[in-house]
């Protein structure tokens, strides 16, 4: 289903297809566009998810690690120098070493980062990728389960390795898609990554967004626990002046982006999660509708409407810098 449009002057040059799906609190979908049934990986909106198990076991206090140390693990962090400063720190408390994290070097996500380290003829790091707070995360998870053998943490990114069984086990629980149906593939950054239908990626929202529907007590309190930390903490969620942060900035709302154009977000007032795919995995499309489904669902808070608004033009300039076309929405969740 078509989400987006783009015209060049009156033509339309490009649909942009995806789907949506958003729940109630007692669990009901309210809207549905496209097949929400077709099952979907989570990419990095697992990421919250992901990092409750290493909570649970209380390796942030073992480690005694700070609250953005916290979040950024359950981040896709750009790579910027907070995000680094976080990164370095974590691993001198865990006592892990760069070059034990499996992905390649890289540079940071931003172009201005990324062109600044250039300059300066620093080599790219595997630190840098944005999913190395994940690996740090699951590192601490593996050699915790491996009663703290020298090599227990090795195998963080296998399938078989005992701590992805216990996140397996964790997206299962906060979905309540039976483990066996999970579908496995294997992520970006090299770790396995989940596969489930929408409404239960959404389902797993609202409860990170309304703890009290987590029937564990002790899950409960680290869902509580990582969503504060997510909304005291935005820009390590992501990114300075992303869509993530900026929507994490509002303490009513759990954000968290994952590639190939998945978003997932909820609303702790009004008791709705989001999930969106983008079937062309275009980001730059999530802006715009996240946006516009605040606005059709008359969310409160005009000002974090604004400043999303503010992250992404729906003028389209040439490179004259001329303007030459428009984005517009063409969806309409209260039909």
């Amino acid at each position: 289903m078509v989400l987006t449009k783009e015209y060049r002057g009156s033509v339309l040059e490009n649909d942009h297809h995806g789907r949506i799906c958003i729940m109630d609190y007692s669990g009901k979908i309210i809207y549905s566009l496209g097949n929400v049934g077709a099952l979907t990986y989570y990419r990095s909106t697992s990421k919250p998810i992901q990092i409750l198990p290493t909570l649970c076991y209380g390796l942030d206090q073992r480690y005694h690690l700070e609250g953005q140390e916290i979040a950024v693990m359950a981040s896709s962090h750009a790579g910027e120098d907070i995000h680094l400063k976080a990164l370095l720190s974590i691993m001198d408390k865990i006592g892990v070493t760069e070059q034990e994290l499996i992905m390649l070097p890289t540079y940071p996500a931003k172009e201005v980062d990324k062109n600044r380290m250039i300059e300066q003829h620093l080599p790219p790091r595997k630190v840098l990728h944005n999913c190395s707070g994940k690996h740090l995360s699951l590192m601490m998870l593996a050699r915790h389960i491996g009663n703290y053998a020298p090599c227990a943490h090795k195998n963080y990114w296998q399938i078989d390795c005992p701590a992805q069984k216990e996140v397996r086990q964790i997206v299962s629980q906060m979905s309540s898609y039976p483990y066996n149906k999970i579908r496995i593939g294997v992520d970006g950054c090299g770790v396995p990554v989940f596969a489930v239908p929408m409404p239960n990626m959404c389902l797993s929202y609202l409860r990170l967004a309304c703890p009290e529907l987590v029937e564990d007590s002790s899950v409960r309190k680290q869902v509580e626990k990582i969503t504060h930390l997510f909304n005291m903490y935005p820009d390590y969620t992501s990114g300075t002046n992303d869509l993530t942060s900026v929507l994490n900035a509002d303490f009513n709302i759990m954000a968290k982006n994952g590639a190939q154009g998945v978003y997932c977000f909820a609303l702790k007032k009004e008791k709705i999660s989001v999930a969106i795919k983008m079937e062309d995995s275009l980001a730059r499309s999530w802006t715009f509708v996240v946006a516009e489904i605040l606005r059709q669902l008359n969310y409160s808070n005009k000002q974090t409407i604004q400043n999303i608004d503010n992250l992404a033009s729906p003028i389209i300039y040439n490179d004259n810098q001329i303007e030459v076309g428009i984005t517009k929405t063409c969806f309409n969740i209260n039909k």
